[in-house]
């Protein structure tokens, strides 16, 4: 989880709000406002149409929303993320109902986020974002999945210099290897696991001078596929970065039609791309009226390197019920579990 991504994203939305109001006549917007509902008002589709009074009112409604909630947090309550676990027992992973979820009690002066599962031997790992407010930097944490209630054993595993975070972890030849976020170091380094699953080494830098954030790695079709967003003004949100290699340490190359997504609906990677069925599976964040508000799926229908194409398959939001229930911004799948992770305001 990049810091402070969620006030950047605020900054978009109302920057893209004011520019659609200000093409609306004054008149038209006083006139048409009357018969504007919280019902009526729906997100706008960025790909089917411009911007007009209607779409310009609901994003800006949705930004000052946003907006006052991150003030709220500025005068004495915080973010706080935790992650959640629930049994993988659908039939069809679409239909997962996420409502006998287990949450971790997570300590009030941290967060815990961007879960990502591992199978080894009969134990199901889950590697984690850790960040302890009063520091401000985030490291990597592991603990044993099937004991959430045991959080505060969580062992860190990979602590940098710098701010790191969205630990994809994978296995590749009996060997463990993991490609967190660390968009602050402008590198993007592989690491590998000398004693899984601890003690992790750097073996490889896969981009220099490159601000990135949630890396992911995909092996398919004899080639190694990076995804990625950049990092710009407005955060990284909007774009989804396509790169590939014949091996995994590289050299890695522009895929041609990158960026493969573009716009705050399932553009920035929510968690590690997943077979189903035989399908791949993109899991992608739905940023349209904050940070973290969805995930977005993507079924991926072609993945060469002179195209790519994929469809939006599915979507899962936050419930009411949930404790963490302002938003879901990670997937994770394996060894019989599903994790997930939320967020709500905290003193």
């Amino acid at each position: 989880m990049t810091r402070g991504r969620l006030s950047r994203a605020s900054v978009r939305l109302f920057k893209d709000a004011i520019l659609s109001l200000a093409e609306c006549s004054l008149a038209e917007f006083q006139n048409a406002r009357k018969s504007v509902s919280d019902e009526g008002v729906s997100l706008p589709d960025e790909a089917s149409h411009g911007p007009g009074w209607r779409e310009g009112f609901a994003m800006l409604r949705r930004t000052v929303s946003t907006a006052l909630k991150s003030t709220t947090a500025g005068r004495g309550e915080r973010v706080q993320w935790s992650i959640g676990l629930a049994s993988d027992v659908a039939a069809d992973w679409r239909k997962q109902r996420f409502d006998e979820v287990r949450w971790i009690d997570v300590a009030e002066d941290r967060l815990l986020a961007d879960p990502c599962l591992v199978a080894k031997d009969g134990v199901t790992w889950l590697f984690m974002e850790e960040l302890r407010f009063r520091e401000g930097k985030g490291f990597i944490s592991v603990m044993n999945a099937a004991c959430p209630e045991e959080w505060a054993n969580a062992e860190p595993v990979l602590v940098l210099p710098h701010h790191v975070s969205f630990p994809g972890v994978f296995e590749y030849r009996n060997e463990y290897f993991m490609l967190p976020e660390q968009s602050e170091s402008g590198r993007l380094v592989l690491y590998h696991s000398r004693a899984f699953p601890h003690d992790w080494q750097p073996c490889a830098t896969l981009l220099e001078d490159m601000v990135v954030a949630d890396p992911v790695l995909l092996e398919e079709g004899g080639y190694w596929w990076l995804f990625f967003s950049f990092c710009n003004e407005d955060g990284a949100d909007d774009n989804t970065q396509l790169y590939y290699a014949e091996h995994l340490d590289g050299p890695y190359k522009r895929f041609a039609g990158s960026p493969i997504h573009e716009g705050l609906k399932g553009s920035r990677m929510a968690g590690q791309v997943f077979r189903e069925n035989g399908k791949l599976i993109r899991p992608a964040q739905d940023c349209r009226r904050h940070y973290g508000e969805a995930i977005i799926f993507q079924e991926i229908t072609e993945l060469t390197p002179e195209s790519y194409s994929e469809r939006t398959v599915a979507r899962v939001g936050p419930r009411k019920d949930w404790p963490f229930n302002l938003g879901v911004h990670n997937y994770s799948r394996a060894g019989g579990i599903v994790a997930i992770d939320g967020f709500r305001y905290r003193r």
